[in-house]
């Protein structure tokens, strides 16, 4: 049986940055650019270095996607500075293995920032339920699909679904009926 509460004391001066749970596993990320897992009643399962400032996580059922820095902020051309960040997807099955699914950039539109990340809810025609799904400060949605080698392609632009000026949309789930490899709606 799972403990219905429990609670971690980080080490001192470490402070969790985000928290993603799955099934039957808790993350963390926090300042000292680790990844912590636990396991449903608390104890630690595993402890990895990032590769960069953490960002966010997201999980769903046994799958968990976080999310750093790459590199620095560059400057764009025109629109402020382009975001470097960078992603890896891991299975959390069997005992919390957490074996690598894939891992890569996360694409971004110049001058634009991460807004949400997470996982496809549901599908139409094609199998990407649990793919990654993200959302950007320029209002597109992308979800990873198998084209490309696992590219990202974009699903919504707020801007196109706007019913007057001024409106915004926030991402709570993304859920695709149509299909993602054949462009942006």
């Amino acid at each position: 049986a799972h403990a219905p509460e429990w609670r971690v004391a980080l080490p001192k001066g470490e402070r969790a940055v985000s928290v993603a749970a799955g099934s039957d596993f808790v993350a963390a990320l926090t300042s000292e650019r680790l990844l912590r897992v636990f396991t449903p009643n608390g104890a630690q399962k595993h402890i990895v270095q990032l590769e960069g400032a953490p960002v966010t996580c997201a999980a769903k059922g046994d799958s968990l996607v976080v999310c750093w820095h790459a590199a620095a902020p560059t400057a764009s051309s025109g629109a402020g500075t382009e975001q470097r960040l960078a992603f890896a997807e891991y299975d959390m099955g069997e005992n919390l293995g957490a074996e690598v699914l894939s891992r890569g950039a996360l694409p971004l539109s110049p001058g634009s920032t991460l807004t949400w990340l997470g996982h496809v809810e549901q599908h139409g025609s094609e199998d990407i339920s649990g793919a990654i799904a993200y959302a950007a400060s320029d209002g597109v949605v992308r979800v990873r699909t198998p084209a490309f080698g696992g590219s990202f392609a974009p699903v919504f632009r707020s801007s196109d679904a706007r019913a007057q000026e001024g409106e915004h949309h926030w991402p709570v789930a993304v859920s695709v009926a149509d299909d993602v490899n054949g462009g942006a709606g």
